[in-house]
């Protein structure tokens, strides 16, 4: 029998499985860009009051944009706190379920016992990080647009450089389900690589908040991929595509090898 590289069945299960709570994260940028949207001619006229809210300004707009302009207010979709949490849930549902979920079930034993090679399994499951990754993207532009419609801001905004930003949302959210992929393949069962997962999405958070808050603490956000999605600095950033070819090169790179490592795992160990 052919090897088959990707499992068809197994696909429309694993989004069949995982679709409710996939499409509640896809749901929360496009909440905050509607929400922005609808406050944004509010607040607008007492921007200079708002200001004083200054730590917030230098978390989300890192003192190179002006976080109260259109551009810099609907840059949440893509960068507000809740919405890399649903980006972080949305990428690792799938991975910590399979193989680490079926794996301490002991169901794993008989998926892999049934025509299903191991392969065929992990990149199945890669092929739905990247349609998930694509949607949270999408997610995120959706939620700008709409909410800049809404005000009656959409014509100030850039679009090439949204489009950068929906990319490098994807990115992200491809490289950390790489990252849940890998530790999956690793864990004994869901319970571990959940708990695997959250201690190192933690680290990667507290290290991108200390690189936004500290100002001679910048060089933090080399080492998480949060440091890699910079709404300010696609936005102002002279150079686009140095920067952004950079920025997604990175969590490419992240992607490919968190991926390449569960595949080879996998084929290696001696148990499911």
């Amino acid at each position: 029998m052919a090897r088959r590289a990707i499992d068809g069945p197994l696909l429309g299960f694993l989004f069949r499985r995982h679709r409710l709570a996939t499409g509640l994260c896809y749901v929360v940028p496009v909440l905050i860009g509607l929400v922005v949207g609808f406050l944004y001619p509010t607040y607008a006229p007492q921007r200079e009051a708002l200001k004083v809210f200054k730590y917030a300004t230098r978390f989300l707009g890192q003192g190179q944009m002006d976080l109260f302009s259109a551009e810099g207010a609907f840059s949440l979709p893509f960068q507000h706190p809740l919405c890399l949490l649903a980006l972080g849930l949305a990428a690792a549902l799938a991975p910590l379920a399979l193989p680490a979920g079926e794996r301490g079930r002991g169901a794993l034993d008989l998926l892999l016992a049934s025509p299903l090679e191991r392969g065929t399994l992990v990149r199945t499951l890669v092929l739905h990080e990247f349609l998930v990754a694509l949607g949270v993207g999408a997610a995120s532009l959706i939620g700008a647009w709409s909410g800049a419609m809404w005000a009656g801001e959409s014509g100030t905004l850039t679009p090439e450089r949204y489009l950068v930003l929906t990319a490098l949302v994807a990115s992200l959210a491809l490289a950390l389900g790489a990252i849940a992929s890998w530790i999956s393949v690793e864990a004994r069962d869901r319970g571990q690589a959940a708990l695997v997962y959250g201690v190192a999405m933690g680290v990667f958070f507290i290290l991108d908040v200390a690189a936004r808050m500290w100002r001679d603490g910048e060089w933090l956000g080399w080492l998480t991929p949060f440091g890699y999605l910079r709404p300010a600095r696609i936005l102002t950033t002279e150079d686009l595509a140095s920067v952004a070819g950079r920025d997604l090169g990175v969590l490419l790179a992240v992607a490919t090898v968190g991926f390449g490592l569960a595949i080879a795992r996998q084929a290696r160990r001696r148990s499911a």
